[in-house]
């Protein structure tokens, strides 16, 4: 539920967290820790006419700002995408949570 034809990546870590208006943003970051940003080739998107945008990923190559690490079984990791709002702002879409085997 984007705004149509808006730029934006996703965002990782492995700890949940609760940020309200990060950096003058409309929305709130769910994430804290090391977080990491999908930005690498193909990895920013655009919304399109019916604004959404989805990713796969490579559960052996997440990004953290240090560099790439594998997910461990057992492991949460928490996801959320950045994207320009209407305005001169940006929002965050809501949190995920996903649980690797």
């Amino acid at each position: 539920d984007l705004p149509a034809n808006s730029f934006g990546h996703f965002l990782c870590s492995t700890q949940s967290g609760f940020v309200a208006n990060p950096g003058g943003s409309s929305g709130n970051l769910c994430l804290q820790g090391a977080i990491g940003r999908f930005v690498g080739p193909g990895q920013v998107m655009n919304s399109g006419f019916d604004g959404t945008f989805s990713l796969t990923v490579d559960s052996s190559a997440f990004p953290t700002p240090t560099g790439t690490v594998s997910a461990v079984s057992g492991e949460a990791w928490y996801f959320q995408a950045w994207f320009r709002d209407f305005g001169p702002t940006s929002n965050f879409s809501n949190g995920i949570q996903v649980t690797f085997d």
